[in-house]
Parts: structure tokens; sequence; C-alpha cells
């Protein structure tokens, strides 16, 4: 997904749970609606402990270009200990998804696997 976006809607509250514990998180956070937005931001643990939480407020301008208005919001912490983070208020946006790209170790695991298993193939054929 590159380049979309999440709406809260009527839910007024957006979350993100990671498969693995993070040490950094956070997004392009915008609103729509109320022209003074205040905008919660909180990150919780494995647990579903709170672990931080802070607010940030978005004075808009009046007209279309103030549906553009917003701020990178996040944290980053000493450990990986984030497992999800929550954006609340009225009208929340993040903007601007990505999905993740694997890095190249990873590739290059995978491929060291693919060929183990093309020689342990070749070598039952031979035998």
């Amino acid at each position: 997904m590159r380049g979309g976006f999440v709406a809260s809607g009527s839910s007024n509250s957006i979350t993100f749970t990671f498969d693995s514990l993070q040490a950094s998180v956070g997004a392009f956070v915008s609103h729509f609606g109320d022209m003074n937005a205040i905008v919660a931001v909180s990150i919780h643990g494995a647990d579903g402990q709170n672990l931080e939480t802070f607010f940030n407020t978005f004075i808009a301008s009046q007209g279309m270009d103030s549906y553009d208005e917003g701020a990178y919001l996040g944290f980053a912490r000493g450990n990986a200990d984030i497992k999800s983070i929550t954006f609340s208020g009225t009208g929340v946006v993040v903007d601007d998804l990505t999905a993740a790209v694997p890095e190249p170790t990873t590739y290059a695991m995978m491929l060291a696997g693919l060929a183990l298993v093309g020689a342990a193939a070749r070598r039952r054929r031979q035998a």
C-alpha cells in the first residue's frame, strides 16, 4: 500500500499493532472536521499497558488548504518495547502509508535456503 491513508471516521481512533516489538514508531497525522483538533498519540507494550501518551493540537486555517495540514507524530525509545500505537481524536487521518520492504539480508537468507534445497534435490537424483 503506497501513499494510502486511513481515516478514523466515527470510531475516533486508529490503532496499528505490530508483529514484533519496535523501538520507534510514528506516522504523518492530520485531521478533518473540527477547525482546531486535538489528537492523542499513545503507545502500548506487549501486555497492552500504556507506555506513553502525548497530545498534539492542530490549529487549522479555513478553506480547502486546511485539510492538508498535519505533522509527523511518533515515539523513539531506548529499547524495543512498543507493540501498538493509537491515534485518537475527532476526524483523525493517518497519511502516506507504505508497506514494509524486506532487508537485503532477508533476500540473502532466502536465496541461500533455496540453494540448499536445490543441492539436496540434485544430490538425491544422483544417488
